[in-house]
C-alpha cells in the first residue's frame, strides 16, 4: 500500500487550480483501491468539498465529490495520476490537511 499526507489551500466557492501532488501509478494486473481522507485545519474551520478525478474500471475519466472521505476503484490499464481538488464552502478559504491511500485489489 502507498500513502502520503498532504496540506493544500481550498479557495472559497471554487476548486483550487492546483491538485494535491500524487506520483504516477503504473497499471498492473489488478485495479487500484484509492481512498482520500481530509479535514479543514484553519483557525476558522468551515465546511469543505473535495473532488477526486480518475480513470474508473471501464477506463472512463470521471470524478466524485466528497466531504470528508471518499473511496474509489481506479483502472489498471494505463499509467495515470488521479487528481484531488478542494474548495471552501464559506467566504473564507480553508487549509485542508489529509491523506491518500492506494492499494492493489486482489
Amino acid at each position: 500500500m502507498r500513502s502520503n499526507v498532504f496540506s493544500v489551500w481550498a479557495p472559497p466557492f471554487a476548486f483550487g487550480p492546483a491538485p494535491v501532488g500524487i506520483p504516477s501509478f503504473l497499471g498492473g494486473a489488478t485495479p487500484f483501491n484509492f481512498r482520500v481522507t481530509a479535514e479543514s485545519v484553519s483557525a476558522a474551520v468551515g465546511p469543505i468539498e473535495g473532488l477526486v478525478a480518475f480513470y474508473d474500471e471501464q477506463d472512463r475519466w470521471t470524478s466524485r465529490s466528497f466531504a470528508a472521505e471518499v473511496e474509489v476503484v481506479l483502472s489498471n490499464r494505463s499509467a495515470f495520476v488521479p487528481k484531488i481538488y478542494f474548495k471552501s464552502l464559506t467566504v473564507n478559504g480553508q487549509t485542508v490537511r489529509g491523506r491518500w491511500y492506494a492499494s492493489a485489489l486482489w
